[in-house]
């Protein structure tokens, strides 16, 4: 699965994160790109699928304006992928709340791709792993980065996991259901 453009990809995905960290502060963001990438390489062989992995927060947390250089270098689908999975932060030159963002992304997942979904999955998989690693940790100072409180975060993670175990046609989703369960077991909230 290691091509030279899935090489290409993790070139331009560290270069277009570089600077950023994870909510934590010690770890450089593309950690979790190559996590949703390594985990998205479990579960399929599609090259299409794992470049979008690694890219799936570029045109969400870089810059909307990358859709052209994405398409250009990784080809439509990879682009249309991207585009599935990245959250609409803006609408209109008004800022959406967290609340709308969480609810056009979840209405997306009703209709995304079965590639999206195996995307959103490997990523959710990760942040909520990323999650449970830090609060078994450290506590509820795990939660200190986040605007939103962790019950809030928990209740959407429910329905983005619901959305996916009654569309996601791929083994992925039982590693997402697993993690659902220890976040349960885990997080009282």
């Amino acid at each position: 699965m290691f091509s030279k453009k899935v090489f290409l990809a993790i070139k331009k995905a560290t270069k277009w994160h570089k600077g950023q960290t994870r909510k934590d502060g010690d770890l450089p963001y593309i950690v979790h790109p190559y996590s949703v990438a390594m985990i998205l390489s479990k579960y399929t062989e599609n090259e299409d699928v794992v470049i979008a992995g690694l890219l799936h927060d570029v045109l969400e947390d870089v810059d909307p304006g990358l859709q052209e250089q994405i398409k250009e270098m990784f080809g439509e689908k990879v682009l249309q992928y991207v585009k599935e999975v990245s959250e609409v932060k803006e609408v209109n030159g008004e800022e959406v709340s967290w609340e709308e963002r969480k609810r056009m992304y979840n209405e997306g997942l009703r209709s995304d791709s079965q590639e999206a979904l195996m995307i959103s999955t490997a990523d959710h998989i990760n942040n909520w792993q990323d999650i449970l690693n830090e609060y078994e940790e450290i506590g509820d100072k795990a939660f200190a980065g986040f605007l939103r409180p962790i019950g809030t975060r928990i209740e959407n993670f429910k329905e983005v996991h619901s959305i996916i175990m009654e569309r996601l046609d791929n083994p992925i989703k039982e590693e997402l259901d697993s993690t659902m369960k220890k976040v349960l077991e885990v997080i009282k909230y």
